[in-house]
């Protein structure tokens, strides 16, 4: 339910965002919003590999470096408490060092990307106050992610998207009244980011009235052994998270600094509504991460592999009919609304969706194979990285922003998807023929008969 109010804040919100806003205000709140979508950047991976730690620790593992050590079908472990407080221990030291780190990165970055956008505004004086509400916002939530980290091992996943859906419903009405109220940049901005630290103030009571995270004493220190485990996978994440998904951003970034103010903010206008419609759909899979660590380390491969395609089949429809649905119905609405910027060509959008599709299909397999701890995201997403650039930087020239849903293509289907999809079968003992062909054909089918409809 979380990421379903997510995504309908954005069904909701964009369009009106865009009637109410000028052409100028508006590329800066995209901007705005891709800026803290980077924020995953600074997050070096953390918060998944401490989800995984935390999974295990729960599972029973005596270690982490044993967790891979696989327990076999008839283990019996109960949680290992001194485990857990040592994870959340250095889990706290962590995160804090990093919010701040996140902050001056994303400073330094984002000022030097907005001057010249927000010189156009017609107010700059509120542009920057709304850009230090971010900031600060931006802080506190990243601190929150160690909280949903520990909810999420210790599967609490329901009551953060009840949460979830809570705040972004809040932070929905506070939007639609400020657009109506016609209080500008600031007002949206102050209308989102304030429900942004509610939420982790309810994540951190929720993560509180846990006993285990109530266990670990307030000046606990960073333990060595989980920290050396951490780092040892997140760095390769993070390092991927770089090489892939932030250079499909801040490719938007540079786009902004020299295309025509219209196309520039199409294209960041793609970004955001594809970045939203892939974070619904992974919801089923990603969700289930925490079940599948303890599968992985209790030896149960079968049920591993079962409520893998579980997950997966549930967001390849997912992520296939909210390409169609936004492709279908945002043309009509961004008319009707008479936005000041227009929804991207149906071709382009399209062709973005399918490179989308084919992004989800290995991020979920890449996803399964780190459960052993053993990273693949910089080689995978690396060459898919440059694959992606090369592509764009030939083509944009000559075709536009099309050139950058071409580069997302060559990136996925060229490397990226079978590469990861190659390892993930290690984990699952199966193959492209015994698991994905039945998950893929049927909704990827559909993905191409669209395309296949819009450019006909």
């Amino acid at each position: 339910m979380g990421h379903l109010a997510k995504t309908l804040q954005v069904v909701v919100v964009l369009p009106l965002a865009f009637a109410y806003l000028g052409t100028e205000e508006a590329m800066v709140w995209l901007i705005f919003l891709t800026l803290i979508s980077l924020q995953v950047l600074a997050d070096m991976g953390f918060t998944p590999t401490f989800t995984r730690a935390l999974s295990m620790a729960f599972a029973g593992a005596r270690d982490l470096k044993g967790a891979a050590h696989r327990q076999g079908h008839n283990s019996k472990l109960s949680a290992n408490t001194g485990l857990v407080c040592d994870i959340v221990g250095t889990m706290r030291s962590v995160f804090m060092r990093l919010s701040v780190f996140a902050t001056l990165i994303l400073a330094i970055l984002g000022t030097a990307v907005l001057v010249g956008p927000i010189e156009k505004t017609g107010n700059v004086n509120w542009a920057w106050i709304a850009w230090c509400v971010i900031l600060v916002s931006s802080t506190i939530t990243f601190y929150g992610n160690s909280y949903i980290a520990y909810l999420q091992a210790a599967q609490r996943i329901p009551q953060i998207h009840r949460l979830r859906t809570v705040t972004v419903l809040a932070a929905t009405v506070s939007v639609l009244i400020a657009l109506e109220l016609e209080t500008g940049l600031l007002g949206l901005v102050l209308a989102q980011q304030s429900w942004q630290v509610v939420l982790v103030l309810w994540y951190r009571r929720s993560a509180k009235a846990d006993g285990m995270y109530l266990g670990v004493l307030p000046d606990s220190k960073r333990n060595k052994e989980v920290f050396d485990y951490v780092w040892s996978a997140s760095w390769k994440t993070g390092l991927g998270v770089l090489l892939g998904y932030s250079v499909i951003q801040a490719s938007g970034l540079i786009y902004v600094q020299f295309a025509p103010t219209e196309e520039a903010a199409i294209y960041l206008l793609l970004l955001r509504l594809m970045q939203s419609i892939s974070m619904f759909s992974q919801a089923p899979f990603y969700s289930k991460l925490p079940a599948l660590s303890r599968l992985w380390v209790s030896g149960k491969t079968e049920a591993l592999r079962n409520l893998s395609a579980r997950g997966m089949r549930i967001s390849y429809w997912v992520y296939g009919a909210g390409v169609i649905f936004v492709g279908v119905t945002f043309p009509v609405l961004f008319d009707v609304l008479e936005t000041n910027i227009s929804f991207p060509g149906s071709i382009l959008w399209a062709l973005f969706g399918l490179g989308g599709f084919a992004e989800r299909f290995g991020a979920m397999h890449i996803n399964i194979y780190s459960l052993t701890n053993h990273i693949i995201m910089p080689i995978a997403n690396g060459i898919a990285g440059i694959l992606f650039i090369v592509t764009s930087i030939v083509l944009v020239q000559h075709i536009g922003t099309y050139g950058f849903a071409v580069g997302l293509i060559v990136a996925n289907l060229g490397f990226y998807s079978w590469y990861s999809a190659r390892h993930s079968y290690r984990v699952l003992e199966t193959n492209f023929f015994q698991f994905d062909r039945p998950l893929l054909f049927f909704p990827f089918g559909i993905m191409c008969l669209y395309l296949g409809v819009v450019c006909y």
